[in-house]
C-alpha cells in the first residue's frame, strides 16, 4: 500500500498554473519547506511562516473565521452578523461577535515590544473542494491559487501578530525590537467544515461569552487616521508618544495620547467631508504640528514623559486628560483658520502670547480657590461634571460628548476666544 500523497486532497494539484507564454503563474501565496503529514484520512502539514509573510495573506485576503463555526456570534446576532469574517476587516465588532480584543492587543504589545510570547502552533484549515492549490513534492512548495485560509483556532494570535506587523510597518523606527522575519509553526490541515468546528470545540471547550471593549482599528485607511500619523510623523513631541495599540492609556505606558483619540481630534478638525490630497494633508499635519509644539512650551505634560512622571501627572493635573484633547482639537481649527489670514509664522508668534494663558505660572481664581487652570483641584471642572465622583467615593474623569463640550468652552474663554 502506498504512502498517501497531498495530490489526494480535493482542489492540490499535481502540476502548476502556466501563464500564457512562459512562466509559472506564483499564485497567491506560496507556502515554502513544507514538511507533510500523510496520514490516512487525516492529511496535513506543518510550515513556518514570518511575521510578514501572515500580515501578507492577510492583507490579500487570503485568512478568514467561519463564525458560526467558532461559535462566536453574540446571542441575539444570529442571521444580522456575517458568518464568514476576513481579517483584512480587523477585530470583528464586539456588539455582533465573541472577540476580546485585550487578548490580541495584549500579543501585538509584547511583539512590538521584542517579548517572545508562546503562540505556537498556529492553526490553518483548506477546506477540501473549497481552494485550488498546487503542490511541488520536489521543491516542497504549496502555491495556493484561490480559496480561504480558516482558522479553526487562534484568532487572537493571528490578530495580534498582523496588527504589531502594521504598526511597526508604519512607524518602524519607534519600535526597534519588533522582529518582522520571526518565524511562527504553522500546523496545515485538509477538513470539512464539521470537522473545523470539532477541532475548535475540543481546542476551546470552555469558551466565554461576553465581548469586551473594541480596540481602534489600525487597519482602516480613513482620512482621519491618515491625517493623525501624519501628525504623529512631524511632531518629535507625539513621535513614540502615541499608543497605536490599545484604545486606553493604562498607567504602565507613558504616552500622552491615544491613536483613537487623535484620529478622533481629526475628524473633529476636519469635518464630514475632508476631500484633500495626500500633499494637502502633509501640510496641514506640518501646521498642526507647529501648533502642538506651542502647547508643549506651555504645558509640558503634553510632551514626552517617563512613566513616573505621566502617572503623578495625570492624578495632578488635567492638561494631558483625553476630556481636554477635544477642546485642543477645537483651538487646532481656529489656529488653522488664523494662519489661512495671517500666514503661519505670525500666527504662530500670535498664539505663543495667547497660549501663556495656560501656564501653570499663571494664576487662576475661581471662587475661594487659587491654583494652576489645569489642576484636578481647580473646582472647575467638578462644575462641569468633567471630574465625577464614582459610587465608591472616588473622583473620575468623565470623557463624554458632554463634558468634553463642556471643557472645550471652558478653555476657549480662558483663552478670550
Amino acid at each position: 500500500m502506498s504512502e498517501p500523497s497531498l495530490h489526494e486532497v480535493p482542489g492540490v494539484r499535481d502540476s502548476p498554473l502556466q501563464r500564457r507564454g512562459s512562466g509559472e503563474y506564483l499564485g497567491r501565496l506560496r507556502l515554502q519547506d513544507l514538511l507533510p503529514i500523510p496520514n490516512p484520512h487525516d492529511q496535513g502539514a506543518v510550515v513556518r511562516i514570518s511575521a510578514r509573510e501572515l500580515a501578507d495573506a492577510v492583507d490579500n485576503n487570503l485568512i478568514w473565521t467561519d463564525q458560526v463555526v467558532q461559535r462566536g456570534i453574540k446571542p441575539g446576532q444570529e442571521g444580522v452578523a456575517d458568518i464568514e469574517v476576513s481579517l483584512l476587516a480587523g477585530y470583528p465588532d464586539p456588539k455582533q461577535y465573541l472577540f476580546y480584543s485585550e487578548q490580541a492587543d495584549d500579543i501585538a504589545q509584547k511583539l512590538l515590544d521584542g517579548e517572545r510570547p508562546r503562540l505556537n502552533p498556529l492553526i490553518w484549515n483548506l477546506r477540501p473542494g473549497s481552494f485550488d492549490a498546487y503542490f511541488d513534492v520536489e521543491a516542497a512548495t504549496l502555491t495556493i491559487y484561490r480559496g480561504r485560509i480558516y482558522l479553526p483556532d487562534g484568532h487572537h494570535r493571528h490578530q495580534g501578530i498582523a496588527k504589531a506587523f502594521r504598526i511597526w510597518a508604519e512607524a518602524p523606527s519607534e519600535y526597534p525590537d519588533f522582529d518582522p522575519d520571526r518565524l511562527f509553526m504553522v500546523e496545515l490541515y485538509f477538513m470539512s467544515r464539521e470537522d473545523e468546528g470539532e477541532f475548535f470545540y475540543e481546542k476551546n471547550y470552555l469558551g466565554r461569552d461576553v465581548a469586551r471593549a473594541k480596540a481602534f482599528d489600525l487597519t482602516s485607511r480613513d482620512p482621519y487616521a491618515t491625517l493623525a500619523k501624519a501628525l504623529i510623523d512631524h511632531t518629535p513631541s507625539l513621535r513614540g508618544n502615541v499608543n497605536r495599540v490599545t484604545d486606553q492609556l493604562s498607567g504602565t505606558v507613558p504616552h500622552v495620547v491615544t491613536l483613537s483619540t487623535l484620529r478622533s481630534m481629526m475628524e473633529q478638525l476636519l469635518g464630514d467631508d475632508p476631500a484633500f490630497s495626500p500633499q494637502e494633508f502633509d501640510e496641514i499635519a506640518t501646521k498642526l504640528a507647529r501648533f502642538w509644539e506651542l502647547l508643549v512650551e506651555v504645558r509640558p505634560e503634553l510632551g514626552h514623559l517617563d512613566s513616573k512622571r505621566r502617572r503623578d501627572s495625570r492624578k495632578q493635573s488635567m492638561a494631558a486628560q483625553a476630556v481636554l484633547m477635544y477642546g485642543y482639537a477645537d483651538l487646532m481649527v481656529r489656529f488653522l483658520r488664523d494662519v489661512e489670514r495671517e500666514g503661519l509664522e505670525a500666527t504662530e508668534q500670535r498664539w505663543r502670547e495667547r497660549l501663556k494663558a495656560l501656564s501653570p505660572t499663571i494664576t487662576y481664581e475661581v471662587d475661594s480657590w487659587k491654583g494652576d487652570f489645569f489642576s484636578r483641584e481647580n473646582p472647575l471642572w467638578r462644575e462641569l461634571g468633567v471630574i465625577q465622583q464614582t459610587r465608591s467615593g472616588k473622583d473620575a474623569v468623565s470623557n463624554v460628548r458632554q463634558s468634553r463640550a463642556s471643557a472645550s468652552r471652558e478653555l476657549r474663554e480662558h483663552l478670550g476666544l
